[in-house]
């Protein structure tokens, strides 16, 4: 008989995981094991595969998924507070250990609010959600940036060529300054020099792009305004 691991209470959930990952680091196959606890050779995998990744970590049941086309982890409500606070200003500023916001950043963010923990995953379909990331175009050995404005806010976004997002946001337009100091926290943030290829930018602060690219050698205006 199969036992249904949903339906387990938290503890008992981490003793079988426990048992699990035990009976496997010890040496049985993952099928010999689902045999033995009356679970899925899936389930096995799963759990097994979660200690490599995590370690101790893994243990803790985590909070019940909801299936898609459910609620979402966060509420309406939630989500507004989230954006309100990226928008406020940087996660230094909001009293969390990051340069700029980044999908770590935002887990961290919605813990400290509200006791939930979310994947770094579902962070970034939040993000996406949000319109305060999207897309991840590569540009060489540089980091892809651009200015966008969702949902009435203003969004510098950079992408490394290994796919790490790193933003900011505000309600009011960016200055130079506020550019500047952009490249230097993404410079901070990865210990190392960085080149910043523009890939979009707004029509209307073309002229503000000029003056970046004059104050700061490291930053290449490589698109076509719009």
């Amino acid at each position: 008989m199969t036992t249904d691991a949903r339906r387990l209470s938290a503890p008992e959930l981490e003793r079988l995981r426990r048992r699990a990952v035990a009976a496997v680091t010890a040496g049985l196959s993952q099928g010999r094991v689902a045999t033995m606890l009356g679970v899925s050779r899936k389930t096995v995998g799963v759990w097994v595969r979660a200690y490599q990744a995590s370690g101790e970590q893994a243990f803790p049941p985590q909070r019940r998924g909801r299936r898609v086309g459910e609620c979402l982890a966060l509420s309406g409500e939630q989500q507004d507070r989230i954006v309100t606070v990226v928008a406020a200003g940087l996660p230094d500023a909001a009293g969390l250990p990051h340069l700029l916001w980044t999908r770590r950043a935002v887990t961290e963010l919605v813990e400290r609010e509200f006791g939930i923990r979310i994947s770094p995953a579902t962070a970034d379909r939040y993000l996406t959600r949000w319109g305060l990331t999207g897309p991840r175009e590569h540009v060489g050995d540089g980091l892809a940036v651009r200015w966008t404005a969702p949902r009435g806010l203003h969004v510098l976004v950079a992408v490394t060529n290994r796919g790490l997002v790193f933003f900011r946001a505000g309600r009011l337009p960016f200055d130079v300054a506020q550019l500047v100091d952009f490249r230097n926290r993404l410079r901070m943030q990865l210990a190392r020099e960085v080149t910043a290829v523009v890939t979009e930018w707004p029509a209307a602060q073309g002229e503000l792009l000029e003056r970046w690219c004059s104050a700061d050698r490291n930053v290449i205006a490589g698109l076509t305004i719009g």
